[in-house]
């Protein structure tokens, strides 16, 4: 479903318009995060400030947001942390342990999801619908390599670009989900991913109407407008995790990189195909959008696909 960008600009910008005019229900700010909820296996590690960028209609809007930063216990220690030592803030060395609450406040909330009929490359399947999204622990980063190798070394080793902490690709679904399942963890639903991708915003990326290469890993030469972005260019292979801002809710890679397995309710695919959201580096920007879709045969595997885990709280699996 990848396909490369093409149409008039005029409705990119039209469609960004009417983006910021709509009413987008669950974009919260100011919640209040005094209280810190424990959760049993993990270990709350800091209250972080995010600060991002968002480019609506041409204008650059700069915004903070709080989020809440735990740390799984087991993957703090196969990384090498001290139990005495899994609750410290260790910066980026390892943000591949950590997890962020999701909804920052605690609460479940009603959201819509998918994209509207005007944005631009959008695909039939896109439909825009409600979903509750109920608290969850959501993985910072996509799966590394070094912690995938830990648990199935010879597939980590099929990892086109070797490297410890670029995220883990040529795996399929199934070696996806044994390991999730393996800690107590889950591949997260379409919902959820698209939620936490979005990190509040109701434009096509979470950085508002473009998608710029100085803030994920994708194909440059084809970014989301007919002119080509001037710093626009492509790495060729996966990145380290971490390599681009983080999004309003503390998370890195949620476009480009490697695309990222989901489970999917809103369109059951068959027992044989799987839904992967968010686009890889080979990927054209239209590719990452927040609600674009990619439907695989479940044994497929690439090399910009790849995964990431989440901890679903008060029965959200």
């Amino acid at each position: 479903m990848w396909h490369h960008p093409c149409g008039c600009t005029v409705i990119a910008q039209m469609a960004t318009v009417l983006a910021t005019l709509l009413p987008f229900p669950h974009r919260c700010m100011g919640q209040d995060l005094s209280e810190i909820p424990q959760v049993a296996g993990f270990t709350f590690v800091k209250t972080e400030t995010i600060r991002y960028s968002e480019i609506l209609g041409g204008r650059t809007t700069h915004s903070e947001r709080a989020v809440k930063v735990y740390r799984l216990n087991r993957f703090g220690t196969m990384l090498g942390i001290a139990a005495d030592e899994l609750g410290k803030d260790h910066g980026r060395l390892y943000y591949d342990s950590e997890f962020v609450l999701l909804p920052l406040d605690w609460k479940s909330i009603e959201t819509r999801v998918g994209s509207p009929v005007y944005e631009f490359r959008r695909d039939p399947d896109e439909e825009q619908h409600f979903a509750t999204i109920t608290p969850c622990l959501f993985a910072r980063s996509e799966m590394t390599q070094r912690l995938y190798n830990q648990v199935a070394p010879s597939a980590a080793r099929r990892s086109r670009f070797a490297a410890p902490l670029n995220p883990v690709d040529s795996v399929s679904y199934a070696e996806a989900a044994q390991f999730a399942r393996d800690f107590g963890l889950h591949i997260p639903n379409e919902a959820t991913w698209e939620f936490a991708c979005r990190g509040g915003s109701r434009t096509p990326f979470w950085t508002g109407d473009l998608l710029r290469t100085t803030e994920a890993n994708f194909n440059g030469v084809f970014p989301y407008s007919e002119s080509p972005d001037p710093r626009g260019y492509s790495h060729h292979k996966t990145t380290e995790i971490a390599s681009f801002p983080a999004n309003p809710h503390g998370l890195f890679d949620t476009h480009g990189n490697v695309a990222e397995y989901c489970e999917s309710s809103r369109h059951p695919e068959t027992g044989d195909t799987v839904v992967c959201r968010g686009g890889g580096w080979d990927c054209p920007a239209s590719s990452c959008r927040s609600a674009s879709r990619w439907v695989v045969d479940k044994s497929a595997t690439s090399w910009s696909l790849g995964f990431r885990v989440y901890f679903p709280l008060k029965g959200n699996e």
